[in-house]
């Protein structure tokens, strides 16, 4: 239902809405927004979180026309009754069903059934919330497949399912490791993991001690010793020395 007048006919009311949302933003500042709600109010296991490594090249290209083929079957989806008779289909819409083969309904009944014990049996909350849509996330990919594969003659079959299912929990292991990098429990809990990425960003395993100070000016010298301390009790670093007098580091 869209806005309320107090005219009722000027009030628009959409019957079995779909709404799909892109949205676009840069790497640091979506990551930042994971909070601890977002993730087990069920919100981000709703989304399917595609990543880029590096900014595409700008490229100017000629105009292009569309292919007919995508216009001839964008067309005929237009056109196609959604519901009984021509009036009705536009007021209250009936939405074809698409089926599934008996090897894809075997298939996603297997991945359903192996998601459900992974997650149940896990007892990490991000974790179980992040799983708690992937199986349903494959079947709208698998329904997405078909449609564009197989048109009014659609039908989810192994290779659809299977495309979707792989797609939807590589997705799902990416986001909990996302959460798990990016979600803290409190300031501290972030410095920590905010470090963890600088030394996993710079692929080295060794670090000294002038190298963390510099990576983490923003924290007071009493600050950067609690964190470096409680980061190596935990298990998280292990501090060492090399050399010896004045060359010991």
């Amino acid at each position: 239902k869209g806005k309320a007048y107090a005219d009722r006919d000027k009030t628009t009311k959409i019957i079995q809405p779909c709404a799909c949302i892109h949205g676009m933003t840069t790497p640091e500042k979506f990551y930042n927004s994971l909070t601890q709600e977002s993730i087990s109010g069920g919100f981000i296991s709703r989304l399917f979180i595609f990543e880029i490594e590096s900014t595409p090249k700008t490229i100017i290209k000629p105009r292009q026309e569309i292919p007919q083929g995508i216009i001839d079957q964008a067309k005929k989806w237009f056109k196609k009754p959604c519901g009984p008779g021509d009036i009705l289909a536009n007021i209250y819409p009936n939405p074809t069903v698409i089926g599934y083969t008996a090897e894809a309904t075997l298939y996603l009944n297997d991945f359903i059934d192996r998601i459900d014990k992974y997650s149940t049996q896990n007892h990490d909350m991000i974790l179980r919330s992040c799983y708690t849509r992937t199986a349903e996330k494959a079947m709208r990919l698998a329904l997405l497949y078909a449609c564009s594969a197989g048109g009014f003659d659609a039908v989810i079959n192994i290779k659809a399912i299977t495309w979707a299912c792989e797609l939807s929990e590589y997705l799902t292991k990416r986001l909990v490791y996302l959460a798990k990098g990016w979600i803290a429990a409190n300031d501290f809990d972030k410095e920590q993991k905010n470090l963890l990425r600088l030394f996993e960003k710079a692929k080295k395993k060794v670090f000294t001690l002038s190298e963390i100070c510099r990576k983490t000016q923003h924290l007071r010298l009493n600050e950067r010793n609690i964190l470096i301390d409680s980061m190596v009790a935990s298990g998280l670093l292990f501090r060492g020395t090399e050399g010896d007098g004045v060359r010991r580091k």
